[in-house]
């Protein structure tokens, strides 16, 4: 087997010429253009900042202006009477509200349903509402 040098086109490598990545521009002092280039850069980094930072402040103006504590207090309010009301829409509609104890309830309804179909087929749910309402008073 012949032993084939596939980089010997190849100039030797400079150890020590080229120490690091090469530089992008041309060595020497700058020309005219590439400084103006360089400054008007600069100008553009100055004045989207200075943009950037007078629409932070025009956003945090928009947000205090909509965070006052009177327009907290009207926020609160509404939300306490939207709670105070959430348990109506929700029984309108058919759905049950979440309440603390509603496994507790769940249990003692199942348990007068089944007894309803057991022991008692002449009795309705209608005639068991009212005799709590008798027993306990209206909700």
């Amino acid at each position: 087997m012949v032993s084939v040098s596939y980089f010997r086109d190849m100039a030797k490598s400079q150890k020590g010429v080229h120490i690091g990545r090469p530089t992008i521009f041309k060595k020497g002092p700058l020309t005219a253009a590439e400084r103006q280039r360089r400054h008007r850069r600069k100008l553009h980094r100055e004045q989207r900042a200075a943009e950037v930072l007078a629409t932070r402040e025009r956003n945090r103006q928009r947000y205090l202006a909509h965070h006052t504590p009177q327009q907290q207090a009207q926020r609160d309010a509404e939300t306490k009477v939207w709670l105070m009301w959430r348990d109506e829409w929700l029984n309108m509609r058919g759905r049950a509200a979440v309440l603390p104890n509603a496994g507790v309830a769940y249990e003692l309804a199942r348990q007068i349903a089944e007894y309803l179909i057991e022991c008692a087929p002449g009795v309705t749910i209608d005639d068991v509402r009212a005799a709590i309402e008798r027993r306990f008073g209206p909700p």
